[in-house]
């Protein structure tokens, strides 16, 4: 990283040398003064890109950070875990892309992108016409098991989309058949109930392939949950997590969760409990707040609650900010450590912003003012 450092300062140092010199000859009066003066102002817009590269240099490394994370998760077996739909934008959709790219007939155009596009949502109309399923353009539970299953068999544990995947011999004779129906109900680990304050908590857990999350709770037990959960989400992942609001202080719950996949098989945990906290009257402590990542049209607000809170923050480039009304951007989770990301703001402005937070039972806090500016184009 220093290396590279120095390489871009060495390239903007022999931009402003080698730039053309003006064309408007320094008379032969001008004093050394006026030199001086001109050479400093070179000096601050050097400085000033020199912070900006930084600050690229610094989200490039962060980004090199969770690329290196996620690639250990992967663990040499590739496989999308997610549903996928026209308009999003990730390394799944990259990933279908490739895999859709290797026969032609389905994606002609072959664009590696990451954006499910027209072109995209068209290819995987042509992919499941081969797959013998409804032609609906989105990668339901469906599409996506029946993708994983051809991955599993031609990439194996290479981490990589082979060439050619759609079109190999064995391959081709197992696009469209008749499937042996899923009858395998998905497993449930890892429960966890977090985030407990008097009137909040959330559940999570995980699941050995994409299902929906269901839970079913109540003070008395044991849980009944041969009618509709209590709370449900419809989007097929791994990793479930439910947030319980409105509860009672000082009680214990009882809970249920499941979670069923795209055939319907469905999985009910055994039952767990918590206990919410006592009535709350005391406001969280907010600390170490700061901001990081500036550039000339975002900043990033971080600090830190000594309780599970949810967060908020107001700014505007006046000041005192006003608070009184709802925040400028607010984040509903319930964290200790919170980060608000502020984007579409001017370059070589101040702004003014005070940050947030609020447990449980509403109990809030509001920081004194802070401020930052950010960078010039």
């Amino acid at each position: 990283m220093k290396k590279i450092f120095s390489i871009i300062v060495c390239v903007v140092l022999f931009g402003v040398l080698a730039a053309p010199v003006t064309t408007k000859a320094v008379s032969t009066t001008q004093t050394a003064q006026e030199l001086l003066t001109a050479l400093q102002t070179q000096i601050v817009n050097l400085n000033a890109q020199i912070i900006a590269l930084t600050q690229q240099l610094e989200s490039l490394r962060q980004a090199q950070g969770e690329v290196k994370e996620t690639a250990k998760e992967v663990k040499g077996t590739l496989k999308l875990l997610n549903q996928l739909k026209p308009g999003m934008t990730n390394d799944e959709v990259k990933t279908l892309q490739e895999i859709l790219a290797t026969d032609s007939t389905v994606y002609p155009e072959g664009l590696i992108t990451g954006y499910y596009g027209k072109f995209t949502e068209k290819a995987v109309r042509k992919l499941q016409n081969k797959f013998c399923l409804e032609e609906v353009g989105s990668v339901g539970p469906k599409t996506l098991w029946r993708i994983n299953e051809l991955l599993q068999e031609g990439a194996g544990s290479s981490g990589k989309v082979p060439p050619g995947l759609l079109i190999a011999p064995g391959i081709q004779k197992k696009l469209c058949k008749t499937t042996t129906p899923d009858t395998t109900a998905p497993v449930i680990s890892s429960i966890e109930a977090i985030n407990i304050s008097a009137a909040t908590a959330k559940i999570k857990w995980t699941t050995d392939e994409v299902a929906n999350g269901k839970i079913w709770y109540s003070t008395t037990t044991p849980v009944v949950t041969t009618g509709d959960p209590t709370k449900s989400s419809s989007t097929y992942v791994v990793s479930h997590s439910i947030q319980l609001t409105g509860l009672a202080a000082n009680t214990t719950y009882y809970y249920v969760v499941g979670s069923a996949d795209g055939s319907g098989n469905i999985t009910k945990a055994t039952e767990g409990s918590f206990t919410t906290l006592a009535v709350d009257t005391t406001a969280p402590v907010i600390s170490s707040i700061e901001e990081t990542n500036i550039t000339t049209t975002a900043a990033k607000i971080k600090w830190t609650t000594n309780e599970v809170t949810n967060s908020k923050i107001w700014y505007g480039i006046t000041t005192p900010v006003v608070t009184t009304g709802d925040p400028t951007k607010s984040s509903s989770d319930y964290v200790i450590s919170h980060e608000i990301e502020l984007t579409g703001l001017t370059a070589n402005t101040t702004y003014y912003y005070v940050v947030g937070s609020a447990d449980g039972s509403g109990n809030i806090t509001k920081a004194t003012e802070g401020s930052f500016t950010t960078l010039s184009l």
